[in-house]
């Protein structure tokens, strides 16, 4: 029904089927595929898409509520770990500015949501399968009833001692996820799991966290048998890649 798409924090490459036109994309992960639209910006530098919205607010003189600060000043923290991850002086900035302006409550409100008791077999079974391969942490698990439980597990397995990587996988409506996490002084992660993951679906991210997505379909065209194991070679793999 609308006649212009604008993708937030995200570029087509992202999704597997693109019948509809993109028309603006506003990001913040670097440029895997090139796209022709109106208007792209795309600053890998960035810490967060929030950063530079706030910078067009900034920019347009608009009144920023507390509401629209609250989820912008959420973003940055999320996207950056408190500005610890992956953030710049444009995020530092953006940060200054929406701080005085935010609900502070709601914030701590959405950043200890409640994990379903549903989920609890869930984090027994990461714990209890992990896998270890030098300072590589490996966690599967099987069907998912939310995306959202895998970096979860991932940035919590980041603080087991003596692990330097943390890459978890699972089973998400048809596709396999894996997010992995480092501390940012290694290899980049996201052209790590370039390296690794690419030929089979998505992948990408930041120097410290990244992501990719792989449909089972193309796995089983792939003769891929056991998700676990070929995370692990793969991850492997891509870490030895020159």
């Amino acid at each position: 029904a609308y006649n212009r798409v604008v993708l937030l924090d995200v570029q087509p490459s992202h999704f597997k089927q693109r019948p509809f036109p993109v028309h603006v994309i506003i990001d913040h992960h670097p440029e895997i595929e090139s796209t022709d639209c109106l208007y792209k910006d795309i600053r890998p530098h960035y810490g967060a898409t929030a950063t530079i919205l706030t910078e067009y607010l900034q920019a347009g003189g608009v009144k920023i509520t507390q509401k629209l600060a609250t989820a912008l000043l959420y973003g940055i923290k999320t996207d950056t770990l408190l500005l610890e991850r992956e953030a710049d002086q444009s995020d530092l900035n953006a940060f200054a500015v929406l701080y005085p302006m935010a609900n502070h409550r709601m914030i701590r409100r959405m950043e200890r949501p409640q994990l379903p008791r549903g989920d609890l077999s869930v984090l027994s079974k990461a714990f209890k399968d992990a896998v270890i391969v030098e300072d590589v942490l490996f966690v599967h698990l099987d069907d998912l009833t939310r995306e959202d439980i895998i970096p979860y597990i991932a940035d919590f397995c980041l603080e087991v001692e003596g692990v330097e990587w943390a890459v978890v996988s699972g089973i998400f409506q048809n596709n396999l996820i894996v997010s992995s996490r480092n501390y940012g002084y290694t290899r980049s992660a996201g052209e790590i799991m370039r390296a690794a993951f690419s030929e089979y679906g998505t992948a990408g991210g930041h120097r410290s966290m990244a992501k990719a997505v792989m449909s089972l379909e193309k796995l089983a065209e792939k003769k891929v048998k056991d998700p676990g194991p070929f995370v692990r070679k793969s991850f492997l793999a891509g870490v030895n890649a020159p």
